[in-house]
């Protein structure tokens, strides 16, 4: 086996359009963001797997690999490859992004995790393609841990910049802009999946407004991707505020992420704000950055547009 050692680097992400509604056929888009996972490969003497990040450690074998905790994305995201690594290997990943805050930072470390062990596996193939297949592995990991996803996320990790998808597109649409956004976290965060599992229980209670609440989060997203096609950026900052009330209506405004929202409005330099993600908490996002820092009693992150995507070195 090549006993280089393989260094892939992802960034993490924030959802701008189409929470939920891309789960019923609507499109969204998200944005990577200036926020890294790097994921570094290192064959070992001893026959052993050895995980160490933020999240966790790990010491075993390719069998004991956990399926649940905070280790789970990674454990799903190297299984696969346990033939292709024969004897040891260091897994050592670094964050630049809070794991308690909702920056894509699952996905983000699932497609550095597969784009490593593709390029050990590929190591002469054409980037489109090892891209494709880092994005499509990547997709089937979170839905094979998380349960249901809509890759939008894993898509913004994979190919950088703003990153659209939709109902039976065959690749995700990319766009590079130069652009800066600022987060807020609320404070507290819940799983995804137990957001999901309300918006259904919703939906089957009040289907047709709940379906009206996707299709105006399914408009927006579409009207953010023609002003990037048409390249018209400022467009956005109103359309995220279109799109925070579609997911009021939906129910998945907190009072803190409300407050939030209205502060950065208010703030010069931001030109719209809305709930990152699937809400009931976590991030919102502000298309721009403040000229001075909000009065927030939260944190706050001053982010820009990565258009890089996904990247390998070998060593």
């Amino acid at each position: 086996m090549d006993r280089r050692s393989i260094r892939v680097s992802a960034p993490g992400s924030l959802m701008l359009f189409g929470e939920h509604a891309v789960l019923h056929g609507r499109p969204a888009l998200a944005a990577a963001i200036d926020r890294r996972i790097t994921v570094c490969l290192r064959p070992l003497d001893e026959d052993v797997l050895r995980i160490v990040s933020s999240a966790g450690r790990f010491e075993g074998t390719w069998r004991d690999l956990p399926e649940q905790g905070p280790l789970r994305f990674v454990a799903a995201a190297l299984r696969p490859y346990a033939e292709v690594f024969r004897g040891g290997l260091a897994v050592d990943i670094e964050s630049a992004c809070r794991s308690d805050v909702g920056f894509g930072t699952s996905a983000a470390v699932t497609a550095a995790l597969h784009g490593a062990c593709l390029r050990r596996t590929r190591p002469e193939e054409a980037e489109r393609p090892w891209r494709a297949e880092v994005f499509r592995r990547s997709v089937d990991t979170i839905r094979a841990v998380q349960g249901r996803a809509s890759g939008t996320d894993a898509a913004a990790s994979v190919y950088g910049g703003l990153t659209a998808v939709g109902p039976g597109d065959a690749a995700p649409r990319r766009f590079g802009v130069t652009q800066a956004l600022t987060a807020v976290y609320c404070g507290y965060k819940r799983p995804t999946p137990e957001v999901i599992a309300e918006v259904e229980r919703r939906r089957a209670a009040e289907p047709a407004r709940v379906e009206a609440c996707f299709d105006a989060i399914g408009r927006t997203a579409a009207a953010a991707e023609a002003a990037l096609r048409e390249n018209r950026p400022e467009r956005i900052g109103p359309l995220m505020d279109e799109g925070q009330e579609a997911m009021r209506a939906l129910g998945l405004e907190t009072p803190e992420l409300a407050e939030i929202t209205k502060t950065l409005r208010a703030s010069p330099g931001i030109f719209g704000a809305k709930i990152s993600g699937s809400g009931l908490g976590d991030c919102a996002a502000g298309w721009g950055r403040a000229e001075r820092a909000p009065d927030f009693r939260f944190p706050v992150f001053r982010l820009k547009v990565d258009n890089t995507g996904v990247t390998c070195t070998l060593s």
